[in-house]
């Protein structure tokens, strides 16, 4: 997800009782994305949209919605990144544990 980002729309949600600040966002010319982000009240929307926009034009849209991965992509780094096959030395005993978390 690399490109320019363009920030649409500035707004503002009430789900369950709770309020939420979005910013919907397009990358290029692709289709339109939103992030929503809980607010303790109503006041506080308009920092936490700025913080959001901050955020999103400093660190661009991948460090942000990497929250949302599907369970594959998520079974897939752990068996490259965190589990290792165990090393073994003659006497078939562990010589160190390999697990990195």
């Amino acid at each position: 997800m690399a490109g320019e980002v363009t920030i649409i729309s500035r707004r503002h949600r009430k789900i369950n009782g709770k309020y939420y600040a979005r910013v919907r966002y397009k990358i290029d010319d692709g289709h339109p994305l939103d992030i929503l982000r809980q607010v303790e009240n109503k006041s506080a929307i308009k920092p936490k949209q700025a913080e959001i926009e901050v955020e999103l034009l400093k660190n661009g849209p991948a460090q942000l919605v990497a929250g949302k991965v599907t369970f594959r992509q998520l079974a897939q780094y752990a068996k490259d990144n965190i589990y290792v096959s165990a090393v073994y030395d003659d006497q078939e005993t562990p010589v160190q544990e390999n697990t990195r978390i």
